[in-house]
């Protein structure tokens, strides 16, 4: 094929060679007649001024004209158009040397005429007209020497001398000389091309005629594809193999012989060879009788310099192989089922005896694993029997898990009654000071998944579990990956979570989880009794607590009713001994003082009552308050009391919004009220009491869950009394005995019921004062979201 595409390159040598000679044929008529238009134009104007010049300006016209239809007759054959052109050429050279002899410029014509028949012909035809060339100056010499010329010369200055035309024609000589060498060289290198080309056509020729015979007889389908995929050759052996006639394959596209089913994978193969890749392949052909046949093919690319102008492919028919491939297959497939029936016999045989072995290993695994187990639970029983203290119980339980799984940490989790929430209470193992008492809400994480469904759990990797709580990793930075979750269960009611945990995935199995649920089962128990003992010793406590403030409110409220009723059956006996002499406003003030110390006993009396409501009262009835209302009714009921100090009671124009139990709320006031009315001011300089009522938020205020909260309103009642020290501030709020000056009038009993309301109502007490300064009385409240 090389040597085929080396033939066509001398060829196409030889073609640009006739196309470039033909177009120097063209541009030589071409110019010529432009430029001989004007010369023809001087010689007709120098004919109408000289007559006798119009036979050879008849001549040149013809010349001229005889060109001008060789540029325009362009399909005449080219060798008859460049010899009519070279025989103008000589007749316009000999035509000047007869009218021009040695001045003019007939030479030139004469020199230049070898020159384009070498051109426009070849060297044989050159030689011959540099001969007559030669020759037609010698004529011309001698026709000047003999006078003839004289008679044709238009310039009238040009030597007829035999001498100067010997020397003229001797500067001709070497002139045509030089072009002839010059000819001579270029018909040379002319030889020299041609007979370069004619070895190199003979070669390819040769090689072509080898290569056909080796195309011809190989043992290989080869076939030739143009750019647009169809075929362009194709030798005896793709005949052979698909049965399709060279004749019939020309002209068809590759899609014609492969089969459906791995045509999408030709086309990706097809697809590579615009690009210059070249590949090797399997795939089936399609025989003109239908038949398949397996084939791989190896496709290379062709090119013509940068264009791609179609594919060599070599198909090597596989038939044969396929056919030896599938009857191995058949015989190792014989020879692997009686391998595999002996094997299995064999198999079979061993399976038996190992199973017998194995079942009986296992069997004493499982007996020393159980003995093992049973140990442990017992000894866990043991310990968690052996005390009643919570942390002691929760501890131990911990401390046997982990010996029993050998894992990184565990942990307990038990559910708060009251929020409902899951609470870390115990945990052992690195970071567990940071995991111990964390708070998860309902059904959040996996021990509160484990917690709402009352199911254990294993999860083998937790990094991937949706429920898996982020926040441990986060916080501890352990890494936890295995997890196995166990209810603590009592009775039908799930207390809270036993759980194990280590850094290691796929870490626990069921026999895990079998071994962990009676540890749970006991740990749920012993928790479950150390949380009665811990709740019994809680309300003994409670209890002992409640009898020893009994016993305080017993003994301030024997010790005010004793004095307020001394007071009554003092002033009483001495009424009834000297009532008689004792003047109008005498016996007024004492039935005052009676009647004062009745109505103290009788507010004695209904703290007392409202103490006892407070104490046995299980839910309030809480509800937003109209604090405007219930001030007013506080103040009614002091009404007497404030004209008798002649007080300065001070509300503001509003009340926050604020929930309570409007009852108890008209008590806490009354009480502060009648405090401020009892120390506000100062008697002895006349100064009354001045009383301020007035609210604000409260940002500091706890909640439960110990939280803080802004949602809190605090009101209060300012005094300008004299004020209390840091240490009685302290003692406010208590019912324990009254201390100096309020051991005169009362403060104890009444702010502890104060408190204990207000405390019921999910508020706080307290009191801001300086000596000499006033106090500052105050309770907070629940706020109440305004309505949207």
């Amino acid at each position: 094929m090389i040597h085929q595409n080396h033939h066509d390159r001398v060829l196409d040598i030889m073609t640009r060679l006739s196309t470039w000679r033909a177009s120097v044929l063209n541009t030589l008529l071409v110019v010529t007649s432009i430029a001989a238009g004007p010369m023809i134009v001087l010689v007709v104007l120098q004919a109408i001024r000289n007559p006798a010049q119009w036979p050879a300006v008849l001549i040149f016209l013809a010349i001229y004209l005889f060109i001008i239809g060789l540029a325009i007759l362009r399909r005449l054959d080219f060798r008859l158009r460049a010899w009519g052109l070279l025989l103008l050429i000589y007749a316009a050279g000999a035509l000047a040397f007869a009218r021009g002899g040695l001045a003019g410029d007939g030479r030139i014509y004469l020199l230049a005429l070898p020159l384009l028949t070498l051109i426009l012909i070849g060297l044989r035809a050159s030689l011959g007209m540099a001969i007559i060339s030669l020759l037609t100056f010698a004529a011309f010499a001698l026709t000047a020497h003999l006078g003839w010329m004289e008679e044709w010369l238009v310039r009238q200055d040009n030597s007829l001398l035999l001498m100067d035309w010997l020397i003229g024609g001797i500067a001709f000589l070497l002139t045509l000389a030089v072009l002839m060498a010059m000819q001579y060289r270029f018909s040379q290198f002319q030889v020299t091309i041609a007979t370069e080309n004619r070895r190199l056509y003979e070669e390819s020729e040769k090689l072509r005629t080898f290569n056909e015979n080796i195309v011809q007889n190989v043992e290989e389908s080869i076939l030739i594809e143009n750019e647009a995929g169809r075929f362009t050759f194709a030798n005896p052996k793709t005949v052979e193999i698909i049965g399709y006639t060279v004749e019939d394959l020309i002209g068809q596209h590759w899609t014609a012989i492969i089969a459906p089913e791995y045509m999408t994978e030709v086309e990706k193969e097809t697809d590579k060879r615009s690009h210059g890749i070249a590949s090797r392949y399997e795939t089936v052909l399609l025989a003109q009788d239908g038949q398949r046949v397996p084939a791989i093919v190896s496709a290379h690319p062709l090119f013509d310099g940068d264009r791609f102008t179609g594919v060599l492919s070599v198909l090597t028919d596989i038939t044969e192989r396929k056919r030896a491939e599938e009857e191995l297959r058949e015989y190792r497939d014989h020879l692997e089922k009686l391998v595999e029936q002996r094997s299995a016999e064999l198999v079979r045989a061993n399976e038996q005896l190992e199973q017998e072995i194995t079942e009986h290993e296992q069997a004493e695994k499982a007996l020393r694993r159980r003995n093992r187990e049973l140990a442990l639970l017992n000894r866990a029983s043991h310990a968690l029997s052996s005390t009643l203290d919570l942390d002691q119980v929760l501890t131990t339980v911990l401390e046997e898990a982990r010996r029993l799984l050998g894992v990184v940490a565990c942990s307990i989790w038990l559910t708060d009654r009251e929020t409902g929430e899951l609470v870390c209470l115990q945990s052992i193992g690195p970071k567990s000071d940071i995991v111990r008492g964390w708070r998860l809400s309902p059904g959040e994480g996996l021990a509160g998944w484990v917690a709402h469904t009352g199911e254990s759990l294993i999860v083998p990797n937790a990094q991937v579990n949706g429920r898996y709580f982020a926040g441990v990793d986060q916080e501890t930075e352990l890494g936890l990956r295995s997890i196995i979750s166990v209810p603590l269960r009592v009775k039908n009611d799930v207390i809270g979570v036993l759980q194990a945990t280590d850094t290691e995935p796929d870490r626990f199995t069921t026999a895990d989880l079998t071994l962990l649920e009676p540890l749970a089962a006991s740990a749920a128990i012993a928790i479950d009794n150390a949380g009665l003992v811990e709740t019994l010793r809680q309300r003994t406590i409670e209890l002992q607590a409640r009898n020893e403030e009994l016993d305080a409110f017993a003994h301030t409220v024997a010790h005010d009713l004793k004095n307020q009723l001394a007071r009554i059956v003092g002033f009483a006996e001495t009424l009834k001994l000297i009532h008689p002499e004792l003047s109008g406003e005498e016996l007024d003030r004492h039935l005052h003082t009676i009647a004062q110390s009745g109505r103290k006993m009788s507010s004695i009396i209904s703290e007392l009552l409202l103490l006892a409501v407070v104490r046995k009262l299980e839910e309030v009835d809480v509800k937003p308050l109209d604090m405007a209302g219930i001030v007013a009714e506080a103040l009614q009921r002091l009404e007497h009391t404030i004209e008798e100090h002649q007080a300065d009671i001070i509300l503001p124009e509003t009340w926050s919004s604020a929930s309570g139990y409007g009852p108890w709320i008209e008590e806490v006031w009354v009480n502060y009220l009648s405090n401020a009315l009892s120390y506000g001011g100062k008697p002895e300089n006349g100064i009354p009491p001045h009383i301020e009522l007035g609210f604000d938020e409260w940002a500091n205020e706890r909640i439960a869950n110990g939280a803080t909260s802004n949602s809190f309103v605090r009101f209060w009642v300012r005094d300008n009394g004299p004020g209390l020290t840091p240490e009685e501030q302290a003692r406010l709020f208590t019912p324990l005995p009254q201390f100096g000056q309020m051991r005169v009038k009362g403060h104890g009993l009444g702010l502890s019921i104060v408190r204990r309301v207000v405390e019921r109502l999910g508020g706080q007490v307290g009191v801001e004062s300086e000596v000499g300064q006033g106090s500052l009385f105050f309770f907070t409240l629940p706020g109440v979201e305004p309505a949207r």
